[in-house]
Order: C-alpha cells, then structure tokens, then sequence
C-alpha cells in the first residue's frame, strides 16, 4: 500500500502543473495500477452521496438528516435513470 500512496502522490505533484482537476486524475490513473476500492473507504462515498443528494435535490445539510434513507435512496436512483436518458437522447439525436 505505500507504493500505492507513493504513485497517488506522485500523480498529485504532476498534477499541481497542469490544467486538469486532481480528481479527472485520479479517476483516469488509479484503476491502472490498483483496485480503487483499496483506498477508498465507507465515509468518503458517504460524503460523496450527501453531497450529490444536497445538489440533486435541494436539501439542506440540516434536513438531510432528517430525511428517510429509504426516500433518499429511492429519489438517488430515479435521478440516476433520467439521466441515462438524457443521455441516450442526446446522443440518439447527433
């Protein structure tokens, strides 16, 4: 594992020098020279999932506690199938 934070690192430094986001790097690089499940732990796709659910859906961090994971999990996956087909229209259209 520290040769895996060593690359991770060393993609970081390259990165402060170019045009793309550390996280387009990431998601490029990583999977070519470990699992990404590896590093990535519980809370940070507990964060990422807050944070797309507070987007998504206009809830405030305050109320998002306060609303049903069985609701929010529901409307996640309803905003996952309408953007597919957007997707799927918009390129059907080109």
């Amino acid at each position: 594992m520290d040769d895996v934070w060593d690359e991770i690192f060393k993609i970081k430094e390259v990165n402060d020098n170019v045009s793309r986001s550390i996280g387009q790097d990431l998601f490029h690089l990583i999977p070519l020279f470990t699992n990404p499940y590896w590093i990535i732990k519980d809370w940070h796709l507990e964060v990422l999932n807050e944070y797309n659910l507070t987007k998504n859906f206009n809830i405030s961090l305050g109320v998002l506690d306060e609303c049903s994971a069985f609701t929010l999990n529901a409307f996640s996956l309803i905003q996952n199938e309408f953007n597919s087909i957007t997707e799927y229209n918009s390129a059907k259209q080109k």
